[in-house]
């Protein structure tokens, strides 16, 4: 998504672009000082922050299909026996963490891990079950690992909306024009890469893998193709409902998009 955005937009141009690529529950902690103009965060996060920070349009991850999965080496696991395991999360701010909360209620023993060490960890033995995301999804049977729950599905069978996951939010001390400004970038930059397949653009393509946690290109694809569709481009009003409709579970009351989305 930021390929075009940083290297070759009029918005890079005018204004000093530093791109900070870390973990969800690092990017969570970032948007929760308050020291960063522009941050990707998940939706489980933004609540939080929503009188200093609003979500942009564009650059949002929302889908079907794409939520995250509880796994575990033991493939028997209930729903009961979960209530009495110990469960890694990414982070207690992370999206994936409010739907399993939501699923499980607030009797289960969760503990944080960085996403990429969930799965490592699962196979070590050192906990019962974890839930991963991104392109974790894709590989977790390397592992021999076997999902019980895909919250993604649970999420739209309850609810008959996509999965709201992350969104890049933007502090609102920086004034209407420079966020819309910077939007409209972000959605050129966006479109830009639907254009143009990365895999034969050799900068593009050394851009995007010097980023990616596992590097196989069919994880990448998979991955690519997963979290980042319409969506991203500018959110329809079914993702502006999921997203609301997050919100107020978080929140305990009604939230409607003009609270927090740049429109």
């Amino acid at each position: 998504m930021f390929y075009h955005l940083l290297h070759h937009s009029e918005f890079s141009q005018k204004y000093d672009l530093e791109l900070n690529v870390l973990d969800i529950q690092e990017l969570n902690e970032l948007l929760k000082q308050g020291e960063v103009d522009f941050c990707k965060a998940s939706f489980g996060m933004i609540p939080k922050v929503m009188g200093d920070y609003l979500v942009l349009n564009s650059g949002a991850a929302l889908g079907h299909a794409c939520g995250p999965i509880l796994i575990s080496a033991n493939k028997n696991l209930s729903k009961a026996d979960l209530l009495k395991s110990k469960i890694l999360v990414p982070g207690f701010d992370t999206s994936a963490y409010s739907l399993l909360k939501a699923y499980l209620g607030d009797t289960f023993q969760a503990e944080e891990c960085l996403f990429s060490e969930i799965m490592p960890a699962l196979q070590r033995g050192e906990a019962d079950a974890g839930l991963i995301i991104h392109e974790s999804r894709f590989t977790y049977q390397d592992f021999g690992l076997h999902s019980l729950v895909d919250l993604g599905d649970w999420w739209e069978a309850e609810y008959s909306l996509p999965i709201p996951l992350g969104a890049i939010s933007a502090k609102r001390a920086l004034g209407d024009e420079l966020i819309k400004e910077f939007n409209q970038a972000l959605k050129e930059s966006i479109q830009w890469a639907f254009a143009n397949d990365w895999k034969t653009n050799a900068e593009f393509s050394e851009f995007i893998c010097s980023y990616a946690k596992e590097i196989s290109p069919d994880v990448l694809d998979s991955h690519i193709d997963l979290y980042v569709n319409q969506e991203s481009v500018s959110l329809s009003c079914q993702a502006q409902k999921a997203i609301e409709r997050m919100f107020s579970i978080l929140k305990g009351r009604d939230i409607q998009s003009a609270e927090f989305l740049v429109q």
